[in-house]
C-alpha cells in the first residue's frame, strides 16, 4: 500500500534537504542542489489599468514566459500585503518574472518567506547544526527502520537517478531524508534547480536591496516538524520510490506540477486519503493522521496570522510561501478571505498549462 503522494512538498515547504546536500557535497562532486520543496479556487481578478499608482501592480507581462499566481489582499484601514505561491526549485523560465511581481516587489518594504535558506545555500558549513534532524544517533542505520525490500527497490533508484549518492553516508539518514533525496532527484531530472526557486532567489535580491527578510515559518522549524514524523510515514512515502517506473511517474507529475505553477493554475494541497486509513494498524493510523495534522491542517492558519500581523503593522510586505498553501476551504485565500480581508488577484486569469520538455 503506497502514501499518494504528489510532490506538493516543492510546494507547499520550504527545502528540509538543505543540510543533507550540503553534508554529501564535499564527498561526491561537490553538489550542493537539492530540495525537498483540494478544490479549485479562483479568486474575482480586477481590472489593473496603466497610470494607477504603486499600490496595485500593472498587469503586462513584459518579456516573461510565466504568470504565476499573485493576490493582493487588504484589509478596512486601507492596507495592504501582496501574496505570492511560489516553487522552491525552477528552470530558466522563472529568470524573468512578470510585471505584476515586479511592481509588487518593488512596492513591497519586506519580503516574508517560508524559511531563509539563503545563507545555508551560500555557506553549507551553516547547516551542520541542523543534521541532527535528518540522522540516526543512536548507532542504528535505515535498514533497522525499514523494510529490506523497501531500501533495495529505493537504493537502486537513487544510485540510478541521484548524482549525489552515497550509500554509506544515506545509511544513516532517516526515511524522511531519502524522501527528500528522492524528490531532489526528480527535480533534477526535470531540469529544475533549487537555486533558481524563486523564494531563494528573491531573499537573495532583496538582502543585496536592504530589504527586510521576515520568516513566516523557520528552518528549524521546517525541519523539527519533520523529525517528529515516524519511520511509519517516511516508509510508506519511500514506497511510492520503490521502482524506476514509479520514479519516473514522480518525474511526470513533477512536470505537470511545475506547469500549473508557471500558468497560475490552482494548486491542490493533497490530504491523507481515508482509505488508506482503513488499510493501516493503529500506530501507523495515529502517524498518518499526525502527518496530515501537522504537514497540511495547522500551517496555513497560522500563516494566516503572519499576514495578519503584517497588515495590522501596516507594513507592506510580498508574503511568498507554496503555491499549495493558498488554495481550498483551507487554503490561505479562503482563510484570509474568511477573516474579513478583501481578496483580489492580481496576475492574469488562468493561462494555457506551461509545461517542462521530456525528462532526459
Amino acid at each position: 500500500m503506497k502514501l499518494k503522494k504528489t510532490l506538493c512538498c516543492l510546494l507547499a515547504s520550504a527545502i528540509i534537504c538543505v543540510p543533507l546536500a550540503s553534508g554529501c557535497s564535499n564527498e561526491k562532486n561537490n553538489k550542493t542542489e537539492s530540495s525537498l520543496t483540494n478544490s479549485n479556487v479562483t479568486s474575482d481578478q480586477d481590472s489593473v489599468q496603466p497610470g494607477a499608482d504603486n499600490s496595485t501592480p500593472q498587469k503586462t507581462l513584459s518579456q516573461s514566459k510565466i504568470t504565476p499566481a499573485m493576490w493582493k489582499v487588504e484589509n478596512k484601514n486601507g492596507n495592504y500585503i501582496y501574496m505570492f505561491g511560489t516553487i522552491h526549485a525552477a528552470d530558466g523560465d522563472a529568470s524573468v518574472m512578470p510585471d505584476y511581481f515586479e511592481s509588487a516587489y518593488n512596492d513591497s518594504q519586506a519580503i516574508a518567506v517560508e524559511a531563509d535558506v539563503s545563507d545555508m545555500i551560500n555557506d553549507p558549513t551553516l547547516t551542520a547544526g541542523l543534521m541532527k534532524y535528518i540522522m540516526y544517533t543512536d548507532g542504528t542505520t535505515i535498514r533497522d527502520h525499514i523494510s529490506a525490500e523497501i531500501y533495495d527497490g529505493v537504493s537502486t533508484v537513487l544510485k540510478n537517478n541521484s548524482s549525489m549518492y552515497i550509500e554509506q553516508a544515506y545509511d544513516v539518514m532517516t526515511p524522511m531524508a531519502w524522501s527528500s533525496a528522492l524528490e531532489s532527484a526528480v527535480v533534477e531530472k526535470c531540469g529544475l534547480d533549487v537555486k533558481n526557486g524563486i523564494d531563494l532567489v528573491t531573499t537573495n535580491r532583496a538582502k543585496n536591496d536592504a530589504k527586510e527578510v521576515l520568516e513566516v515559518e523557520s528552518v528549524e522549524s521546517q525541519m523539527e516538524m519533520f523529525e517528529r514524523l515516524s519511520d511509519n510515514v517516511g516508509e510508506l512515502m519511500l514506497m511510492s520510490y520503490t521502482s524506476q517506473e514509479d520514479f519516473d511517474k514522480q518525474v511526470e507529475q513533477m512536470k505537470k506540477l511545475y506547469g500549473d505553477w508557471k500558468a497560475g493554475s490552482a494548486i491542490a494541497e493533497e490530504e491523507i486519503n481515508p482509505e488508506i486509513l482503513e488499510d493501516v494498524d493503529e500506530e501507523t493510523k495515529k502517524a498518518l493522521e499526525y502527518y496530515n495534522d501537522e504537514m497540511l491542517l495547522k500551517r496555513n492558519p497560522k500563516m494566516a496570522d503572519k499576514a495578519e500581523q503584517y497588515l495590522s503593522e501596516g507594513k507592506k510586505v510580498l508574503f511568498m510561501v507554496g503555491a499549495a498553501h493558498f488554495y481550498g476551504d483551507n487554503g490561505l485565500i479562503n482563510l484570509m478571505q474568511t477573516r474579513g480581508y478583501t481578496v483580489t488577484r492580481i496576475s492574469p486569469e488562468i493561462t494555457e498549462q506551461a509545461s517542462l520538455p521530456a525528462a532526459a
